[in-house]
């Protein structure tokens, strides 16, 4: 997989917006500078409905967590996390969408 890094909420958007087609699945903090992360989801299902979001965090609240999954996030990892359980979830995200990812 490639990897892309936003510094924070603002930059993951502008990046989003500049190379969306070559981006498959996004997985995004709960607690970002600038723009939190829901915010950030808000904001990205309002640019492409189809994104594949998955939410991690080890301080976020349940109920947002559940607005979030209504709304269309693919999952949640909490934090911490093993390399393999994330690409674990990376892996069955980018397999459940059904697009093909490059």
């Amino acid at each position: 997989y490639k990897v892309i890094v936003a510094r924070d909420g603002f930059e993951a958007l502008k990046i989003f917006q500049q190379i969306h087609r070559q981006i498959g699945l996004i997985i995004l903090d709960f607690f970002l500078p600038v723009m939190d992360g829901d915010a950030v989801f808000e904001e990205l299902k309002a640019l492409n409905p189809g994104v594949n979001v998955v939410l991690s965090s080890g301080f976020a609240e349940q109920n947002k967590i559940g607005a979030m999954l209504a709304q269309g996030l693919r999952g949640f990892i909490p934090k911490p996390y093993t390399r393999e359980k994330l690409l674990e979830q990376v892996r069955s995200t980018l397999d459940a969408s059904g697009r093909p990812i490059r």
